[in-house]
């Protein structure tokens, strides 16, 4: 068990916080080790983008972020489903059907 537990903290040590974040949240006994809603947004951008995005659809506005990171978009994504709020992703990945509706 020692060598093994060696070999997964080699695999896992270049994880960022946001991939551990995945696995605890995709494997059930690593649950309780997900980031909480306050850990994912505890910067001063995603607090800001918080008080921002009610203000601006309250006012009728739509926003449109763009990131160059695709990890950016996965941790705005995780962060604005959790409040709540309705959007559409679109990167490289995103179908071209869906691109045109």
């Amino acid at each position: 068990a020692g060598m093994v537990g060696l070999k997964v903290l080699a695999e896992v040590s270049g994880y960022s916080d946001f991939q551990l974040h995945g696995i605890c949240k995709e494997e059930k006994k690593l649950s309780r080790f997900a980031l909480s809603q306050e850990q994912i947004g505890a910067s001063a951008k995603m607090q800001q983008l918080a008080e921002l995005l009610p203000k601006l659809k309250a006012e009728g506005h739509r926003v449109l972020l763009f990131s160059q990171w695709t990890t950016m978009l996965d941790i705005i994504e995780e962060y604005i489903s959790g409040m709540g709020v309705n959007y559409l992703r679109l990167d490289g990945s995103t179908a071209v059907q869906q691109r045109q509706d």
